[in-house]
């Protein structure tokens, strides 16, 4: 995962492995169209999976903080 900014806008991108895609075993979702869509389009300046930080819950630091815990520290947010 990481953060992008673009014209004073924040998003969280999540980028996926190379190789990972609606086939892969326990993913569930990508073959959807909206998520085809927004996963070979580049908009606001990224590719991936994105959402602007300000509509989140929580603020990226904890999105960071759990990630690294349930992951054992492979995903962070850069």
């Amino acid at each position: 995962m990481r953060l992008h900014r673009w014209r004073g806008q924040e998003l969280l991108v999540v980028d996926l492995l190379p190789g990972v895609d609606a086939h892969t075993p326990c993913v569930v979702g990508l073959d959807h169209p909206d998520v085809q869509r927004m996963m070979s389009k580049r908009l606001h300046g990224a590719t991936g999976l994105r959402t602007a930080t300000r509509i989140l819950d929580q603020p990226p630091s904890a999105i960071d903080h759990a990630a690294a815990y349930f992951t054992g520290g492979r995903v962070r947010v850069h």
